[in-house]
């Protein structure tokens, strides 16, 4: 026992004490110390890279500080950071912007070049923030679809009774700058999130229109996406447009459908033109209104599983004669819920054919802040020739094909 031991009596016992224990304790002590050191270098290292940044010389910093590995090169990625850091001619690279660029290109670049996976995505904590709160159909913006053609960013569609309509704005509007920044080489979610904003804060957007550029000053308000719109028609006809597959679609659909019978509709036209998808739980709600038994669509694995979604048996139109309209927009799960239809013999198709997407995603969040978007599972159904906290980030990426139709896209048009 040490000077400083206590014996079972609790008195302090300066010579019970053999040599051996005091051995094994001094190898105890300098293992604590060695499993210390290393957080102290880990850390150092990171002191030396992200403080002292450019001027820092990179071969030090390789021995103080290393990522673990599998497959990926993190030294090769960290060299080239640092390259930038010391010698691009703008000072001040944001270490942040470059984390969430090189996530996204690994993310999308790779998936898309050599899996032709257009689908698979790196959101940041705010990108996905902004699509949660475009599924839940509520945020701050200026009510309009915005869709990318022919390298111009298009107004495809203004809501009623929205900033966007009292403004003036109009479908087909060429949008040309958004606070003052041309918008060249952007992507629809870029200008979206530029668009989108506090409630009550101002966006000047210049917009072309018959070879005139307009220049529109408009005040964010909270706009509640409607994801169904219904009316009676003549004939007995219950028109239902459903714009996106959110949160509230199930609810809202069946609201729309008692509604319409109970004003006497007996026939159902389903309007799915310019609908990008969403929940493919939303869908097969939407499916198993009309249909009794059966799959609404199957998602096969990577494993080569099928994971059968299956209609509840509780809808409410089973009988009634029904006909549902698709364009070159519907994508995604709204082609879920047209091939089901039409595999179930339940529905005729009008219109064009779908966008053509074929695939579902999950999204996994990652442990800091963001979230991915891979992989994507392909699924089947007619059209198509025989899925969380928004402080992290997260990966959404495609967890199987679909049997249903043809392949779709939820980021053909994007509300703003």
């Amino acid at each position: 026992m040490a000077a400083d031991q206590v014996d079972d009596s609790g008195e302090l016992s300066p010579s019970l004490t053999p040599q051996g224990p005091r051995r094994c304790a001094g190898r105890g002590v300098k293992r604590f110390l060695y499993l210390l050191a290393l957080p102290l270098a880990f850390y150092l290292g990171v002191l030396t890279q992200f403080h002292l940044g450019p001027d820092f010389d990179p071969s030090v910093s390789g021995l103080l500080f290393s990522q673990p590995t599998t497959s990926l090169d993190s030294r090769t990625l960290n060299e080239i950071w640092q390259t930038m850091q010391r010698d691009y001619a703008t000072r001040g690279l944001s270490g942040g912007d470059a984390f969430d660029g090189a996530a996204k290109g690994l993310v999308h670049l790779l998936l898309s070049g050599k899996y032709a996976d257009d689908f698979s995505a790196y959101y940041t904590p705010a990108e996905l923030k902004r699509n949660q709160d475009f599924l839940a159909g509520n945020f701050g913006g200026v009510g309009a679809t915005m869709a990318a053609k022919d390298g111009k960013l298009i107004i495809s569609k203004v809501l009623p009774r929205t900033p966007a309509e009292e403004a003036g704005l109009q479908q087909n509007d060429v949008v040309t700058t958004i606070d003052g920044a041309g918008t060249n080489g952007f992507s629809v979610d870029e200008a979206v999130a530029k668009i989108r904003g506090a409630v009550g804060t101002h966006v000047h957007l210049g917009v072309l229109r018959g070879g005139l550029v307009k220049d529109f000053d408009i005040v964010r308000a909270n706009i509640n996406v409607p994801s169904v719109e219904s009316r009676d028609l003549a004939g007995r006809v219950l028109y239902i447009r459903i714009f996106e597959f959110g949160a509230h679609t199930a609810d809202d659909f069946r609201t729309s459908l008692n509604q319409g019978f109970a004003h006497g509709d007996r026939k159902v036209l389903v309007d799915l033109r310019e609908n990008p998808g969403g929940f493919v739980t939303a869908a097969n709600s939407v499916v198993s209104e009309f249909v009794k038994s059966g799959v609404s669509v199957s998602i096969v694995g990577r494993n080569g599983k099928h994971d059968d979604q299956r209609v509840s048996g509780n809808g409410v139109a089973f009988t009634e004669p029904l006909v549902v309209l698709i364009d070159g927009q519907t994508a995604s799960a709204s082609e879920i819920v047209a091939g089901a239809l039409k595999d179930n013999h339940r529905a005729k198709l009008v219109g064009d054919r779908s966008f053509g997407k074929g695939s579902v995603q999950d999204d996994f969040p990652i442990s800091t802040t963001s979230t991915t978007r891979p992989p994507t599972w392909p699924w089947t159904t007619s059209l198509r020739p025989p899925s969380r906290s928004s402080d992290r980030p997260f990966a959404r990426f495609p967890r199987g094909h679909s049997s249903g139709p043809a392949k779709g896209s939820e980021d053909n048009a994007e509300l703003e």
